[in-house]
C-alpha cells in the first residue's frame, strides 16, 4: 500500500492546463503592462530638455558698404514642450582637448545672449565675420549650445563642421 503509491508515476496532463478565460486574462495583462511601460517612457521623454543644433552659413549685408558678407552661424531649435534659455554658443576645438571657441554672439533677429526660446521656436546665432579665417577655426569639430540649466547640446554627426571647413577651403575663404 504505501510502497504501491510511491511507485506510481505522477499523473500526466492530457489537456492544456490553461482555459480560454485564462489565456484572454494573460493577454490583456501583458498588453496593459506593455502600454504602461510605453506611457512611462513617453512621460519621461516629454519632460526632457531637447534642443537641435545645426551649423550653417548665413549671408548678411554690411551696413557700411552694403556688400553681402558670408559668415558661419549656429541655428538652434527648441523642440521641448517648455521654454529653454540659451546662454552660450560655441565651437569645440580639437586641440587643446575640451576647449571651446566662444565667439561674440549676435542674434540675427537682434539682441544678445542669454536668449529665451519658447517651445517649437528657433534662433540663429551668427559669429563675427571672418571667424572662419582664424587659425583656431581650422581645428573646430562641432558646434555646442549651453542652456541656463547647464545642459550642453552639440550638432549631430550629419551636421558636423568638417563639411563646412571643407567647403571653406574649396571656396577659397580659408588659407590652406
Amino acid at each position: 500500500p504505501a510502497s504501491a503509491l510511491a511507485a506510481q508515476p505522477p499523473p500526466r496532463y492530457t489537456e492544456w492546463p490553461m482555459t480560454w478565460f485564462n489565456s484572454i486574462t494573460l493577454s490583456v495583462a501583458l498588453l496593459g503592462a506593455t502600454l504602461g511601460v510605453l506611457n512611462m517612457w513617453r512621460a519621461i521623454d516629454h519632460d526632457r530638455v531637447k534642443v537641435l543644433v545645426r551649423p550653417e552659413w548665413v549671408l548678411s549685408v554690411d551696413p557700411v558698404t552694403g556688400a553681402g558678407v558670408q559668415q558661419i552661424a549656429v541655428a538652434i531649435v527648441n523642440v521641448s514642450v517648455f521654454a529653454v534659455t540659451i546662454t552660450e554658443v560655441a565651437f569645440c576645438v580639437r586641440h587643446p582637448r575640451g576647449q571651446r571657441l566662444v565667439f561674440h554672439h549676435s542674434l540675427l533677429s537682434g539682441g544678445q545672449l542669454p536668449h529665451r526660446l519658447e517651445p517649437r521656436t528657433s534662433v540663429t546665432v551668427a559669429a563675427y565675420p571672418g571667424l572662419e579665417d582664424t587659425p583656431e577655426f581650422r581645428t573646430v569639430t562641432h558646434a555646442v549650445v549651453t542652456t541656463a540649466c547647464r545642459r550642453t547640446f552639440r550638432a549631430r554627426a550629419r551636421y558636423a563642421l568638417s563639411g563646412h571647413a571643407g567647403r571653406l577651403t574649396a571656396s577659397g575663404h580659408q588659407d590652406s
